[in-house]
């Protein structure tokens, strides 16, 4: 995996099955996975659905308050 949080450096990660990552953020997080089969995602204990593909990589997912507002219909967009 690899993810951006807030705007900062790209870290890249390899993890296992099984493992948890929790990263906090204060604006947006944005991810590249491997494996999207074997992957879920989580924003604050809520589910967040990944792209539906046949490919195994989703490259630059952002996830941000218009994305989460977008999915739930209720949260208020950034500035």
């Amino acid at each position: 995996m690899e993810y951006v949080v807030d705007g900062g450096r790209r870290t890249g990660e390899l993890r296992t099955s099984g493992e948890v990552v929790q990263l906090d953020a204060e604006r947006s997080i944005l991810l590249t996975l491997g494996n999207v089969p074997a992957v879920r995602v989580e924003v604050d204990g809520r589910s967040f659905p990944l792209p539906v593909s046949d490919a195994r990589v989703v490259r630059d997912l952002r996830i941000d308050r218009d994305a989460l507002a977008r999915l739930a219909g209720s949260l208020p967009a950034l500035p």
